[in-house]
């Protein structure tokens, strides 16, 4: 473990006690799951050297040191040029219907909606009513 996490440890609980200092410790401790020891120890060492260390600072500037980071990689990364043909999209042309392109020469007929279905509501007869129940 780098010297600067025990040293965080001490310095919080002289400023708070043992008990209360253990929170914002383990709370800079969860920044290693997130970044790297090298990075974490950074922040720590800053915080110490500006006095009164707290967690909130310490966490800010490891956050604001991967930021960098990511920055200055983004940076020296380069993007190898590419480049795609464009599809010939005519080839898609014969999944389409005839219909849909426009064609006069549809061999389905049409017809209106309500071909085939009765214009008007029928009344059952006197034999479809229920009448009373019983004999």
């Amino acid at each position: 473990m780098p010297p600067a996490l025990p040293a965080l440890r001490r310095a919080l609980e002289e400023r708070v006690g043992p008990s209360a200092g253990a929170k914002p410790y383990i709370r800079v401790l969860q920044l290693l799951a997130r970044h790297p020891m090298g990075r974490v120890e950074q922040a720590v060492a800053s915080g110490l050297a500006a006095g009164a260390p707290d967690a909130a600072r310490i966490i800010a500037t490891a956050e604001r040191l991967a930021e960098a980071d990511r920055g200055t990689s983004a940076e020296t990364m380069t993007r190898p040029a590419a480049t795609a043909a464009l599809p010939d999209l005519s080839r898609f042309d014969h999944l389409l219907t005839r219909s849909s392109r426009g064609d006069e020469t549809d061999d389905r007929r049409e017809r209106p909606a309500g071909d085939g279905q009765p214009q008007d509501a029928q009344t059952s007869g006197p034999a479809g009513r229920v009448g009373p129940a019983g004999p």
